[in-house]
């Protein structure tokens, strides 16, 4: 098993979750407002306008929500390779057990696969 991967893989992932986080704020967001819409303080507006001004403000906040992700992606990025790194060095350096020996016909094992259960 493979536990490090590449860079890209990583700062993919980062991205993804940042698209995911963004879309849920969004939407949330978005539709808060427009259980509104029809209250009297937002009558004045068209439907259009009120989606114009919505999607301002909902914009707005996923902005910086976005800047925010986009301050700490090196180091989240680095800490995710960081553990894998570590993982990946502990399979790395397992050492099969000597001495193990089949039940049945008294030869000597040997491991086929090396897995890391943590």
């Amino acid at each position: 098993m493979q536990y490090l991967k590449d860079d890209s893989y990583y700062n993919n992932l980062y991205d993804l979750h940042t698209i995911e986080t963004c879309l849920d704020y969004y939407c949330g967001l978005k539709n808060g407002f427009e259980k509104h819409h029809h209250d009297k303080d937002f009558k004045k507006y068209s439907k259009k306008k009120f989606d114009t001004e919505v999607h301002k403000v909902v914009s707005y906040a996923v902005n910086v929500i976005k800047i925010q992700r986009f301050r700490r992606k090196h180091d989240t990025v680095q800490e995710w390779m960081d553990r894998d790194r570590k993982k990946q060095e502990k399979l790395d350096n397992a050492v099969e057990p000597q001495g193990i020996k089949c039940l049945h016909c008294d030869s000597e094992m040997h491991s086929t696969m090396k897995e890391l259960n943590d």
